[in-house]
């Protein structure tokens, strides 16, 4: 059991990769962590079995400019919930990228996970992904 134990946000924007989820869940619980999931709405059928999290939020992300609103109420989400560490289950895309424009939560430490590694070779997006995360889990 970790001596000191973490508020944990596990986020997941976009529709898929809903799988890798589970595991993360149940290894972050082990260590004692308090784990919240926010996730796509769209994934709600998929993640409402999932037991021993602390918290779960479902965040509907429409298309345009209203994802710019979806975004701004996930960020309250990720800074009124006072986490030490945001993990980011799909560390890629346009969606991520605007999340990351916003201001952030201080004190947070930020991970993502990434499931296509060519995504670094030469995607602008990525670059600004990379320089707000601490590191990724592949």
């Amino acid at each position: 059991m970790n001596q000191q134990a973490k508020r944990i946000a596990l986020v997941e924007m976009g529709g898929s990769h809903d799988e890798c989820l589970y595991a993360q869940i149940r290894y972050l619980k082990a260590e004692g962590h308090f784990v919240s999931l926010i996730c796509n709405s769209s994934l709600k059928s998929n993640v409402d079995y999932f037991d021993g999290l602390d918290e779960i939020r479902f965040i509907e992300l429409r298309p345009g400019l209203k994802q710019w609103i979806d975004l701004w109420i996930i960020r309250k989400i990720l800074i009124r919930g006072k986490f030490d560490c945001i993990i980011f289950n799909t560390a890629q895309g346009n969606v991520l990228k605007n999340l990351l424009l916003l201001p952030k939560p201080k004190n947070a430490e930020r991970f993502g996970v990434l499931h296509n590694l060519r995504k670094l070779q030469n995607s602008h997006s990525q670059k600004v992904i990379t320089r707000n995360l601490k590191a990724y889990f592949v």
